[in-house]
């Protein structure tokens, strides 16, 4: 399944991270190369990323605040609870700890889950 991430800093953070398959990049026509910019284009390059320059209307059908850059990537490449758990038992790191706080409407929110350095999961 593919996704767009819109945003300088997001689509910069996503091609930095190499965790997903990336498929085009769409940049704003006549857009100054200033902030990230340059180190997203350099970096879709190296990835022989497709990069079209494209109208603020198309940009716009994709999310209304795309700063004038977006990415379509694949879906984030989760781990099953049950390897996270495999994996902690194997290196012998701690596995995660997530502590979670019932809502007034009823549903369980995750305040802060820590997770072993280069791991994550749905959980």
């Amino acid at each position: 399944m593919k996704e767009w991430i819109t945003g300088r800093n997001p689509v910069f953070e996503v091609l930095r991270a190499k965790r997903r398959h990336a498929f085009r990049l769409f940049a704003l026509r006549g857009m100054r190369m200033e902030g990230h910019l340059p180190e997203i284009v350099e970096m879709a390059k190296a990835r022989k990323l497709p990069i079209h320059e494209v109208q603020r209307f198309e940009l716009d059908k994709i999310e209304r605040n795309n700063q004038g850059i977006a990415i379509e990537v694949s879906e984030y490449p989760y781990r099953p609870l049950d390897d996270l758990i495999k994996h902690s038992q194997s290196t012998g790191e701690a596995s995660f700890s997530c502590y979670l706080t019932p809502s007034r409407t009823r549903k369980i929110w995750a305040h802060s889950c820590a997770l072993p350095r280069l791991w994550a999961c749905m959980v």
